[in-house]
């Protein structure tokens, strides 16, 4: 049993149940108008049976009844007031000893390298879809700043690692009890 945490429109919730046959997931966002079209996207998959949704805000203390065997994220930690929240979310949600998995955006060092890197990732986006791309640009964290929260958090065994220009993968296993 899957939860990941700030679905959205269930993309990548979809895409790794795909790949992965054997898993069920649960999705929580927010947002009810993503949560619809997730819902959509799940049925035109087909997956109504592997997949639900449900509106969530974090921290809530109900997921950690649930006992997930793994949990990710995609694009959420730049969203939250507090990063801590994502992290302890994320460790709380899961049976001792499960895998965590986050994936976010990085910080670029100036606003000068922001704007290069809008132009070169979203040059043909709409104007809006543009400016929220740098938003969220300004708004993410270093890898450095990553680790730092992950110790804070109390998961200092997890890795970290800048997998492109513009993102970076958090990824370990929460502790045993």
């Amino acid at each position: 049993r899957l939860l990941d945490l700030g679905c959205g429109a269930a993309d990548v919730t979809i895409r790794f149940t795909k790949a992965f046959p054997a898993v069920t997931a649960v999705g929580v966002d927010g947002s009810e108008a993503m949560l619809r079209l997730g819902r959509r996207h799940i049925q035109e998959a087909g997956l109504e049976s592997r997949i639900t949704l449900e509106r969530r805000y974090l921290p809530d203390p109900s997921l950690e009844k649930h006992g997930f065997d793994a949990a990710i994220s995609n694009s959420l930690l730049h969203h939250m007031a507090d990063p801590a929240t994502l992290w302890r979310s994320a460790a709380g949600s899961v049976r001792p000893g499960s895998p965590v998995l986050i994936v976010d955006l990085l910080r670029p060092p100036d606003h000068e390298t922001a704007v290069q890197l809008v132009a070169q990732h979203a040059s043909g986006a709409p104007p809006i879809l543009q400016r929220d791309f740098i938003a969220s640009l300004h708004a993410a964290y270093t890898a450095e700043e990553v680790r730092r929260q992950l110790i804070a958090a109390g998961l200092p065994g997890f890795q970290v690692k800048e997998v492109d220009d513009i993102h970076f993968v958090a990824w370990g296993v929460t502790a045993r009890e």
